[in-house]
């Protein structure tokens, strides 16, 4: 994944106008507003067959704001490749889901990843010198804080990943971040490391 490239100039004045369609379309039922074409900009209100689908398939993420953060959604083929407009339709039921829990669902990610990274270091086999307190307390608290998932890709209509893309030095190597993946239950199941 990583960082994404901005669009090109003659875009941004189009896509301006229809962020707010497209985000609708990730995040309403059934909504399938008109979009400005990737190549030129302009709107393209007389084509049925252009919807804010098309729009992130050919961008291929769409950014929302959920549970107090700004996140890039996107539509990963799991065969390989991008996704077309029609498998986009197929996986949004997946991606409400998950974006109208975000905020558990991002709670139980992260603390999957505490647990993930601390497994069988000192914090889990050693409570400390302060009885009574939760192993790793402020560490693990500081560490919720700061872990922040910048993309939800929904790989299919059962399974989803949260990249951790702005990890500091603090806790990966420079260009490396972890991904927390979820089973239908939208629970995680599995980190690996990304570069």
């Amino acid at each position: 994944m990583g960082a994404r490239p901005g669009p090109p100039l003659s875009v941004a004045a189009g896509m301006m106008a229809a962020t707010g369609r497209v985000r609708a379309a990730v995040t309403e039922e059934g909504t399938m507003a008109h979009a400005p074409t990737p190549d030129s900009g302009t709107a393209v209100p007389d084509d049925p067959a252009f919807t804010a689908l098309d729009r992130i398939a050919g961008e291929r993420y769409v950014t929302v704001r959920v549970a107090g953060q700004e996140l890039a959604v996107t539509f990963d083929s799991l065969g390989g490749g991008h996704p077309d407009a029609g498998t986009i339709a197929g996986l949004l039921p997946r991606a409400r889901a998950l974006l109208a829990d975000f905020a558990a669902v991002r709670e139980r990610a992260t603390a999957y990843l505490w647990e993930w990274g601390a497994h069988g270091e000192e914090p889990a086999d050693n409570p400390g010198d302060n009885p009574g307190e939760e192993p790793g307390g402020e560490e693990r608290a500081a560490f919720l804080r700061k872990m922040v998932p910048t993309t939800l890709a929904v790989t299919s209509a059962t399974t989803a990943e949260l990249h951790y893309e702005d990890v500091g030095e603090e806790y990966m190597l420079d260009g490396y971040w972890p991904v927390v993946h979820h089973d239908a239950a939208m629970t995680p199941v599995e980190v690996t490391v990304e570069a």
